[in-house]
């Protein structure tokens, strides 16, 4: 799809089924700082990664409506639960760019390291025909081992970064892997990121992670119309279809925040 013109001033779309994408919508601020932005959170029918497909496609085309009555230039699918499902679909529906996200795998086979890779995603992630594809596409089906953390959505969902119980199910969840087999994990859902400084306390120095973010907003970027230096950025968001006060999504956002000073800090010592 060619770069839509005269759509300066309007919104990026940023849908998700819960507060995962605003991992991607903080980097995609930081990376376009002069953008305005609607996110969008689907918190009344969270978490997607283990429901039907079919009831995620009418879920995601109801909020993709509810998105479509605000002046939109691009949607980002900041889920790879809705890109695997819907993207297709979406894209023949709609007359602007659809940005889909999916596990970063091909990043990860082209560091030409002999060992395996890790993705972690939700179940249905996994189980789609789109993501067994992407493996085979990349002739990958013997490099990639695939370990679904679905759970880790919830935490996330109720601002858990650090409780005991989510230190066992971290510790249960990683207790059988032979971590020398690996080099590196994909984080396969956007609510993964939240846990990246949790996950150094069970996964080894050498395994670094892998994430799709700046592939996807890079894309995003060579896809629309920007607004001119100097615009003052606007964020709204949408509940499931309601707009609330910014301050709902805030602490997610200062959380993300935060860890980004403390990782400035240690890569500038």
């Amino acid at each position: 799809m060619s770069v839509i013109k005269d759509m300066t001033d309007r919104y990026i779309g940023v849908f998700d089924s819960g507060v995962g994408g605003l991992t991607l919508l903080h980097r995609a601020q930081e990376l376009m700082p002069h953008e305005h932005f609607l996110y969008y959170a689907d918190s009344a029918n969270v978490p997607y990664g283990n429901k039907p497909k079919a009831e995620i496609e009418k879920l995601i085309e109801s909020a993709i409506s509810q998105m479509m009555r605000h002046p939109i230039k691009a949607i980002v699918l900041a889920c790879n639960t809705a890109t695997s499902v819907s993207a297709t679909k979406l894209r023949a529906t709609y007359d602007m760019p659809i940005i889909g996200m999916e596990p970063a795998v091909k990043p990860a086979m082209l560091e030409g390291d002999p060992r395996k890779t890790l993705v972690l995603a939700t179940e249905l992630t996994l189980q789609e025909k789109k993501y067994k594809e992407l493996i085979k596409s990349l002739n990958a089906e013997d490099k990639v081992d695939a370990l679904p953390l679905q759970k880790l959505v919830d935490y996330a969902e109720e601002y858990d970064f650090d409780s005991p119980e989510l230190s066992r199910y971290m510790r249960t969840s990683f207790a059988k892997i032979d971590w020398t087999q690996y080099k590196s994990i994909v984080l396969g859902c956007t609510h993964f990121l939240y846990f990246k400084e949790m996950f150094s306390k069970y996964v080894p120095s050498h395994v670094h992670f892998i994430d799709g973010h700046d592939g996807t907003i890079n894309h995003l970027i060579n896809q629309v119309a920007r607004n001119p230096f100097g615009t003052k950025p606007k964020l709204k968001c949408l509940l499931s279809g309601l707009e609330v006060a910014n301050e709902i999504v805030q602490p997610y956002l200062n959380f993300l925040n935060q860890r980004s000073n403390r990782f400035l800090s240690s890569t500038s010592l």
